[in-house]
């Protein structure tokens, strides 16, 4: 889906819930949520597509795709905690999307430590 398509229905989805936040706030937040699905629903074929072409090239090269996926999975925790502590945020609960986003933290956390680890070794084998 083009960018301006999905812009453009995060600005109708918006300029609607503005509209009928004052008389019908469930329907409101129902649009919201809507509105944010069709948007992350119309990125992910081409996401996709992106992290399987970063696999090959990976493999191409002949680095190490573990690692690489590990990488793609920390940043798939960041975003989708991003774009779930921002429907909580619209739905007025701050205090929920804040645990998300700690949740988010301490798996990206544990996601990294393998690759913490590998760098480590990689600087133990290059000192003298």
């Amino acid at each position: 889906m083009d960018i301006l398509q999905i812009i453009g229905i995060g600005i109708i989805g918006a300029v609607s819930a503005l509209l009928l936040r004052s008389q019908r706030p469930e329907i409101a937040l129902q649009i919201t949520l809507a509105a944010g699905v069709v948007i992350f629903l119309s990125i992910a074929v081409p996401l996709s597509t992106t992290v399987s072409s970063i696999l090959s090239l990976a493999q191409k090269y002949g680095l190490d795709t573990g690692y690489i996926g590990t990488v793609i999975r920390i940043i798939g925790i960041a975003y989708i905690c991003q774009f779930a502590s921002e429907v909580c945020r619209d739905c007025g609960e701050g205090a929920i999307a804040s645990k998300i986003e700690f949740a988010g933290k301490v798996l990206i956390l544990i996601y990294a430590i393998p690759i913490v680890e590998a760098l480590l070794q990689m600087i133990v084998e290059i000192l003298p």
